[in-house]
């Protein structure tokens, strides 16, 4: 596997801030299918920029770090049309050979479907400024809007 660029070598990606999520988060997109997001196989870097909870001085644990950013693994590397389709993650399973070091997280993210059942399967790799530290899946349930 070969290490992504270092997050600060990476312009930031402003696209989110319309919404909560992508407001709470700073982003840096390394690449993307259309360079943008929710076209296909995604790499991108994120760093919380909110406390988890309101009023706890701590900041967010390594753990909360990447439970925060790799919820978006399904969301980040779907290439279905958000207008057309909507998708719950079933579950989602997290896999850590260490926890997360620094504030910046980077996930190699992809989604596999299978138009037959309305299922998809999003796959991540997670890394960080000190090298590979896990994976992430999510099993999709998919569901036409129109």
């Amino acid at each position: 596997m070969t290490s992504p660029k270092p997050a600060a070598s990476v312009k930031p990606f402003d696209d989110l801030s319309m919404v909560g999520y992508g407001r709470s988060m700073d982003f840096r997109l390394v690449k993307a299918a259309g360079d943008y997001i929710g076209n296909g196989p995604t790499e991108s870097w994120a760093r919380i920029g909110v406390t988890i909870v309101k009023g706890d001085a701590d900041p967010p644990s390594a753990l909360e770090r990447t439970l925060a950013y790799c919820d978006s693994a399904g969301g980040f590397s779907g290439y279905i049309p958000m207008d057309e389709f909507s998708f719950v993650n079933a579950d989602t399973t997290l896999n850590l050979l260490r926890p997360m070091q620094g504030e910046w997280s980077c996930m190699r993210a992809r989604t596999d479907l299978c138009g037959a059942t309305g299922q998809g399967l999003a796959t991540a790799e997670l890394w960080d400024e000190a090298g590979f530290y896990g994976r992430v899946s999510q099993q999709q349930v998919l569901e036409s809007r129109l």
